[in-house]
């Protein structure tokens, strides 16, 4: 692989999954603007083990760089799973790597590639968090309208972020139960709805979905119930499936059902938001924004 020796800084965001790992080059705002994905961007599939994950990680990382032209990198990065106290590392997971020391790892791996980082990721963010600060940052995103919003993406997962009176904050910050805290995720997660559909005969899988999106308005209608929601963003695969024309009427049905208005929920335009909000994190971090 080509060494990255150029002196521009090339920022990175990298969504990493239970199986696979995504990373964007993310262009940072100008004359007041917003955030922007760019063109350079490199995925790869891993085993759910921490050391291919981390080769995974690097080599996408390490090929945008190269793509981009070249130059320093700064990156963030999120994951699934419980994060170590300092953040750069993972000690649990459901799905996915678990290593208490994978960013120390990550580097030293890009570090072999030639990459040469700006400065260190500081910590490993949740995919949920890194949505929400992808759909306020971007201009597509669609949290920086209003002042209180909810996001819920579904994956292998529950993703879930919050904004309250203008900021973005992670669930637990906010001290608000989870989906699986609650017993929400089921129906709600990709991987609840695709082994419904494993179950089901061909004639009946609609009705998988129709499922799904009264198992997503009961969520909706919780969170409604305990939050001053302005609006509610269905986002990930979970949003990817509802944009579908053919499942697309299912959702406002399902969310009628559980008493939930239509019109507050709208489908996320920013599939990448996880990438995106990583390396927003990363670029504030550097810059002091943000703590932590």
């Amino acid at each position: 692989m080509r060494r990255v020796t150029a002196a521009q800084t090339v920022l990175i965001g990298v969504d990493g999954g239970a199986s696979r790992v995504r990373a964007h080059r993310v262009e940072p705002p100008k004359d007041g603007g917003r955030f922007a994905l760019a063109a350079e961007r490199a995925e790869s599939p891993h085993d759910g083990d921490a050391q291919t994950c981390v080769v995974a990680a690097a080599a996408c990382i390490a090929k945008v760089a190269e793509r981009a032209g070249g130059g320093r990198v700064l990156f963030g990065m999120g994951m699934p799973g419980i994060k170590t106290a300092d953040g750069r590392g993972i000690v649990k997971a459901l799905h996915g790597p678990v290593a208490s020391n994978f960013l120390a790892r990550l580097e030293k791996r890009l570090s072999s590639f030639g990459v040469e980082l700006e400065r260190s990721c500081e910590r490993l963010d949740g995919d949920g968090y890194l949505c929400g600060v992808g759909e306020e940052h971007a201009e597509e995103g669609l949290f920086h309208a209003v002042r209180n919003a909810y996001y819920v993406g579904g994956g292998t997962g529950v993703a879930e972020c919050l904004k309250l009176d203008g900021q973005v904050v992670a669930l637990e910050d906010a001290h608000v139960l989870r989906a699986w805290e609650l017993g929400a995720e089921e129906g709600v997660s990709l991987s609840s709805i695709n082994a419904s559909l494993r179950e089901r005969v061909a004639e009946k899988t609609l009705d998988v979905f129709e499922d799904a999106a009264r198992s997503l308005g009961e969520l909706i209608r919780q969170r409604c119930e305990e939050l001053p929601l302005e609006r509610v963003v269905v986002g990930q695969r979970l949003g990817e499936l509802f944009a579908r024309p053919d499942l697309r009427p299912l959702l406002p049905v399902g969310l009628a059902a559980a008493g939930v208005n239509p019109a507050l929920v709208v489908l996320s335009r920013l599939p990448e938001a996880p990438a995106l909000g990583a390396a927003v994190l990363a670029y504030e971090r550097a810059r002091g924004v943000v703590d932590g």
